[in-house]
Formats: structure tokens, C-alpha cells, sequence
């Protein structure tokens, strides 16, 4: 009986109780406004621009020359409150070109740079690019970037048919930042 109530007499109960919070917060990454585009040459700029927060798509514009080039730039914008990082990149780098003739097709494709690259120029748009939160609700981040097509100065021939010329899609996946 004595070894029974010591027993009892050393039993404790510890109770861990607690309450936490999920805070609100705002994934917002989206396109910038896209600029006009820029014609250099004997090129015409087309009608290129944001089809919705995801989405820029459009006709690019038409080439005619060697040397000439057509350009737009945007912004990559963090309006919300948690760090981007970009998880994946597809596309983006290429052109397709198709026509009445495909030889015609093929020496002028053979001639065309396509790039969606950041403004500074050198840097490519790759996985692990962070996009900082934004400042404050009013205040997003941007990168920005410019979408080139060019028609190379160094081409020795033009185009004897029209030609038309497909960019490769560009996907950019971001997802949050963990660090």
C-alpha cells in the first residue's frame, strides 16, 4: 500500500496548449506595361502587348532589310508581399519560319536572332533569378526586359517571297522564394 500511494505522489501531468496565425498575404506576379515597339531600318513594329497579367503575345512586327530590328521592352513586376524566385525557364531563344517556297523560308531564318533577354543586356533570364517582394502596396519590384528580333545586318540576301516568322513562346515560372 505504501508503494502504491508513493507512486501516486509522483505523477505529473505536463500540458502544452497554444494558438498561431496565418497571416494574409499576396502572390502578384505579373507582366508590366509593354512599350511600343521600336523599328529601326526599314522595319514596322506590330502590335505586341499584355493579353493579360500572364500574357504578352501579338504580332512582333514586319522585317524587310538586313540591319533591321524590331525591340520592346516590359517589366517583370512582384506587386505582392513574398519573395519570386524563377523555377523554371522554357523557350523563348528561337524562331520558326515558314513559307510558299521553304528554301526561301529557311536563308531567311537562317538570318534572324530572337532574344527575350534583361535590359542590361548580357544577362539571360534563368532558373534562380530572385524578384524581390514588393517595397510597399503601391510600390512594385520589376526587372525589366527586352524582346529583340533582328534581321542581321550581316544577311548577303533578301527575302523573294513573304516569309512568316514564328518566335518561340517563352514560359517563365515563378514560385516563392523560401529564403
Amino acid at each position: 500500500i505504501g508503494i502504491t500511494v508513493a507512486y501516486a505522489a509522483l505523477t505529473q501531468q505536463l500540458k502544452i496548449e497554444g494558438t498561431a496565425k496565418v497571416a494574409s498575404s499576396k502572390w502578384d506576379v505579373h507582366f508590366g506595361t509593354v512599350s511600343a515597339g521600336n523599328a529601326q531600318g526599314y522595319a514596322t513594329a506590330g502590335t505586341l502587348a499584355k493579353t493579360g497579367e500572364t500574357t504578352i503575345a501579338g504580332d512582333i512586327g514586319t522585317l524587310k532589310a538586313p540591319g533591321d530590328s524590331i525591340t520592346y521592352t516590359f517589366d517583370i513586376e512582384n506587386a505582392g508581399d513574398i519573395n519570386a524566385i524563377i523555377d523554371t525557364v522554357t523557350g523563348g531563344q528561337s524562331v520558326t519560319c515558314t513559307s510558299a517556297t521553304q528554301s526561301v523560308a529557311d536563308a531567311v531564318c537562317k538570318d534572324l536572332t530572337y532574344s527575350i533577354k534583361y535590359t542590361d543586356g548580357n544577362t539571360t533570364i534563368a532558373k534562380g533569378d530572385q524578384l524581390a517582394k514588393a517595397t510597399n502596396s503601391s510600390t512594385p519590384t520589376k526587372k525589366n526586359v527586352t524582346l529583340t528580333l533582328t534581321y542581321k545586318s550581316t544577311a548577303t540576301t533578301v527575302a523573294s517571297e513573304d516569309v512568316t516568322v514564328t518566335a518561340d513562346p517563352m514560359t517563365i515560372t515563378y514560385v516563392q522564394d523560401a529564403k
